[in-house]
């Protein structure tokens, strides 16, 4: 028998006249918008961000296993443990006309010291104890970044919540005068754990 490989495009639209299912059932050209609560770690005088995301992509997770004898045979069971293989996130969005969302994500990086390698008495972040670092407000800089999956209706369908957020990395953007194409903007974001659920609103 020969073999068929169809792009998931021919596939669909192939179970859609093989079969009459609706070709529009399916996961394609997602909307995602990503939730920023600045005004909480910055101050009222900062606006909450939310971020028209073009590309991002979801950390992968592997489920904890323990071994364990049973009747002279060596069985892996899981530990209800939950670990993602990552603790960074990159999130690619469109920058508005007037730069505020960009110039908000700076301030908050200079919030917690991205842009000043040296603390006033001429150590590195990475010199100081960790009880210097609670006393020095890191961690009021820090939030919880929520990412929203969205119907062609802008119905939020899906939520992706990263916790303890802070902003570890800014990429270049190309200013080029002569590209007409919208300017998009990647940073990327260190977190402590991430769930997945229903939005609550």
């Amino acid at each position: 028998m020969a073999e068929i490989n169809l792009s998931p495009a021919q596939l669909v639209n192939d179970i859609d006249r093989t079969s009459g299912l609706p070709s529009t059932g399916y996961a394609n050209q997602n909307k995602f918008i990503a939730y920023v609560p600045l005004a909480n770690i910055l101050g009222s005088q900062y606006s909450n961000l939310e971020l028209n995301v073009t590309r991002w992509t979801m950390p992968p997770m592997t489920i904890g296993s323990s071994s364990v004898q049973f009747k002279g045979y060596t069985l892996e069971i899981p530990t209800y443990v939950v670990n993602a293989e990552t603790k960074e996130l990159t999130i690619t969005y469109l920058v508005r006309e007037d730069w505020a969302d960009y110039a908000s994500l700076y301030s908050w990086a200079q919030a917690i010291g991205v842009f000043v390698p040296l603390t006033p008495q001429g150590k590195t972040a990475n010199e100081l104890n960790q009880s210097a670092l609670i006393t020095s407000g890191v961690f009021d800089k820090m939030c919880d970044i929520h990412i929203w999956l969205l119907s062609h209706f802008k119905k939020r369908l899906l939520e992706f919540k990263f916790e303890n957020c802070w902003i570890k990395r800014f990429d270049e953007i190309a200013m080029d005068y002569a590209n007409t194409d919208p300017i998009t903007h990647s940073f990327t974001i260190a977190y402590s754990d991430f769930v997945v659920q229903r939005p609550s609103v």
